[in-house]
């Protein structure tokens, strides 16, 4: 699915360059693409008088000191270039359409514009009728009602809006037949008081009813995860900016009796790795000082130890194969060891993101090259239980 981002003048190219790297970077399954070049090369700037001559506009400071016209046929009005007050939402799907037609772009395409200019109802975005996929988002005023970077809040705008779009909401009648007046924590809540945003970017969630809706639209579920995937992201970076994900203790790792790695802290949630991969984490553990890589053979013993102990069914000549593909494998860099150790780093950045997406790496094994590779966190931290005297 193709999604294209344009941005009026005024859109900071920095912010813009955050938001298109995070959305490429988390939006699997979706396709975000830039602004043509082109475009901005032979685009008739008098079409669109507001999205060339807005510095002056801006400088009256008429922008600033106006009354929203918060009517229902503002969503049809047409480009008037002598209208001195925020952007109709037929403005925005304009640019958006002119693009469309521009580029020859399929209708299957969105085609999103992202501005700092304020809409006529004064929403945080707006979708266009069910037969244009056009979209625009509000990227101003977000530091009012939210203490997190702009890109999180756009980065949920859009696929919402994306999401939406899909589920024929451009319809006015069916717009109003879904959406939420009291807020409820649903990505589909009206959010009459702007400041109800932060509910349901806190919650990332679709309500019942709405995933009733999204059924009978029979939108794949494929596309439904992966918006809610990215969805959960934000939640995770909502949260922590707004303080209560920051002031969550980093949890001890406690290693149970039958060699769980468990984290007290985070509801008891267990890392899960392979045999292998568990047996290279906890030797790592097991070593406050770290280990060099080009030591592993000294560890050989204590690493089978390990291995046989977590895996009593693994017969002595696989244990063995592991121990030395993990152990002596220098001639090839230890490939074995670096992709055991990156799998670690995979599978703690799967289970803990939504507790600590700040704090991860002092669960990592790092160091710098040839020196000691070791788990930053403070030995007081760690709990073996008593029995696992092999790791300790």
């Amino acid at each position: 699915m193709n999604i294209h981002l344009l941005a009026t003048p005024e859109y900071p190219q920095e912010e813009y360059n955050i938001l298109l790297d995070f959305l490429q970077t988390n939006g699997q399954g979706f396709n975000f693409l830039p602004a043509a070049a082109s475009y901005w090369e032979q685009f008739e700037k008098s079409r669109f008088y507001y999205k060339f001559g807005y510095q002056q506009r801006w400088a009256d400071g008429y922008t600033m000191n106006f009354q929203f016209a918060n009517t229902e046929p503002e969503r049809a009005n047409w480009l008037d270039t002598e209208r001195r007050k925020p952007l109709s939402w037929r403005e925005f799907f304009g640019l958006g359409e002119e693009y469309r037609q521009f580029l020859g772009l399929p209708d299957t395409d969105f085609v999103v514009v992202l501005t700092k200019r304020r809409n006529s109802l004064n929403w945080f975005s707006g979708i266009d009728d069910a037969e244009r996929r056009n979209i625009f988002v509000q990227g101003s005023d977000w530091d009012i009602f939210l203490d997190c970077e702009p890109v999180f809040p756009m980065a949920y705008e859009i696929l919402a809006s994306v999401l939406q779009t899909l589920m024929g909401m451009g319809d006015s009648q069916k717009l109003y037949q879904i959406v939420h007046q009291r807020a409820l924590g649903c990505m589909n809540d009206m959010c009459g008081q702007k400041s109800e945003i932060i509910l349901k970017l806190r919650t990332a969630d679709i309500c019942p009813a709405c995933v009733a809706h999204i059924k009978t639209a029979q939108i794949p579920i494929i596309t439904v995860r992966q918006i809610l995937q990215v969805f959960e992201k934000i939640r995770s970076q909502v949260l922590y900016s707004q303080g209560f994900m920051s002031s969550v203790e980093i949890s001890n790792i406690q290693i149970t009796a039958d060699f769980k790695i468990v984290f007290p802290d985070y509801d008891g949630i267990e890392l899960k790795l392979s045999p292998a991969v568990k047996a290279v984490y906890l030797l790592f553990l097991s070593e406050p000082h770290g280990i060099k890589f080009v030591d592993m053979p000294n560890f050989v013993k204590k690493f089978e130890a390990i291995y046989s102990d977590i895996s009593p069914r693994s017969n002595e000549k696989k244990i063995g194969t592991t121990a030395q593909n993990v152990c002596y494998d220098i001639r090839s860099g230890f490939n074995s060891l670096r992709k055991y150790v990156g799998d670690i780093k995979t599978a703690i950045e799967k289970t803990l993101t939504i507790y600590q997406p700040q704090a991860l790496t002092i669960y990592h094994i790092i160091g710098k090259n040839g020196e000691a590779k070791s788990i930053q966190l403070a030995r007081t931290k760690i709990e073996f239980h008593p029995s696992t005297y092999l790791i300790r």
